[in-house]
């Protein structure tokens, strides 16, 4: 038994007999002397010492549940940032297909080797945001979306490896007809990502809508206690997704043009350089 032990087996010891002795004390004043002045003090001093700690435990109660609302309302901030940085690396990936299958068709016809110069991204999983959300809609949301992103996420890595591994093996060999003939492989596995795409979309939209439906609206309370344990941020309405929805998507449309000029002007720059290099 070291000291730390026998020290804390002693303060217990003294606590026990403190409390033991004036209990006994309190008790033969109250029961046996009846004495009127112990029974309202020591009445008092329990009242007193029960509402502080009444009083301490709801203020902690309160405080608790305004930290998660804060918690969770910063957590929706990140979630829309995400979101949105998430479809525009879909918009990047889509590109990225339909220009490898168009650099594909002109290597075919030309019969040599020509290399894409973009890549795919994968796409972030931000797993930690489930934890700061408190709204149950928006959780199984995140969860869904989240899932989906992981299997297109192994596609793209697979596809992103294969394509690296193949401009290596036949630059370095200049075999056009390997190259060629595993382009396919590319362009099929393109076309199967793009169909993912669809789903995605819709279901990121959905979840940006949501979450910015939520970060207009602030929990209610109803009643002084009941209310407090049902502090939520309601699921979105059918009407408020439909008018979320309709912002959305005339603000991506606007992004998604002011990309695409942005990528034809980069695509002019990059055709202009390797026409001049094969001159």
């Amino acid at each position: 038994m070291n000291k730390k032990t026998i020290f804390s087996y002693i303060a217990y010891a003294i606590i026990f007999a403190f409390v033991f002795v004036y209990a006994t004390f309190l008790f033969q004043k109250i029961f046996i002397e009846s004495s009127s002045e112990y029974v309202v003090g020591s009445t008092s001093a329990f009242m007193g010492a029960f509402f502080a700690f009444l009083f301490v435990r709801l203020g902690d109660t309160f405080n608790a549940f305004y930290q998660r609302q804060i918690k969770h309302y910063n957590a929706l901030v990140k979630l829309e940032l995400y979101l949105h940085n998430t479809m525009y690396l879909m918009e990047h990936n889509d590109f990225v297909a339909n220009d490898y299958k168009s650099t594909f068709e002109e290597a075919r016809n030309l019969k040599k080797i020509i290399i894409n110069p973009h890549e795919f991204n994968l796409f972030p999983v931000a797993e930690e945001l489930q934890l700061e959300l408190f709204g149950k809609e928006v959780i199984n949301m995140l969860l869904s979306f989240t899932f989906r992103l992981k299997s297109v996420n192994a596609d793209l890595k697979s596809t992103i490896g294969f394509y690296s591994d193949l401009k290596q093996n036949c630059i370095s060999r200049n075999d056009i007809g390997t190259y060629l003939e595993n382009i396919k492989v590319i362009e099929q596995r393109s076309e199967v990502i793009k169909t993912y795409f669809s789903g995605l979309r819709e279901e990121g939209i959905k979840l940006i809508c949501e979450t910015r439906v939520q970060l207009k609206r602030k929990p209610v309370m109803t009643s002084i206690v009941f209310a407090v344990m049902r502090m939520e941020y309601k699921p979105a309405t059918d009407s408020e997704l439909k008018k979320e929805k309709e912002k959305l998507l005339s603000e991506q449309a606007t992004l998604k043009q002011e990309g695409q000029e942005k990528m034809h002007d980069l695509q002019e720059k990059i055709e202009k350089i390797r026409k001049a290099y094969e001159e």
